[in-house]
């Protein structure tokens, strides 16, 4: 693991079983391009986890027999619960502001 996932869970207190980091992260390792990239994976599920409260290898269940866009849309879905609606993950409508709101954003 990183330094950055060990800061993650040492500020956050997360306690993760080694043996559980090791099966997640191995999973993702699996379907994705990067060692990187599945750490990164891991460590949301390990937060989606700890703000759903269900077990992470449950939420890891749920992807076994999905290919790498099932487990792209599965994660999406996931990390929409515990993030704010406005910053929703894989929504393909786009959110259009109202005038006043509008005029004032700076693009």
């Amino acid at each position: 693991m990183s330094n950055e996932i060990d800061s993650f869970y040492k500020d956050s207190d997360i306690g993760i079983n080694s043996e559980e980091w090791n099966i997640v992260n191995g999973f993702f390792t699996k379907f994705t391009d990067s060692k990187k990239t599945a750490e990164a994976f891991s460590v949301d599920l390990f937060r989606v986890s700890k703000s759903i409260n269900v077990p992470v290898l449950d939420l890891l269940k749920s992807m076994n027999d999905k290919d790498t866009m099932g487990i792209n849309e599965t994660m999406a879905f996931y990390l929409n619960q515990i993030r704010s609606q406005s910053a929703l993950l894989g929504v393909q409508n786009t959110i259009t502001a109202n005038q006043q709101v509008a005029r004032n954003v700076l693009t």
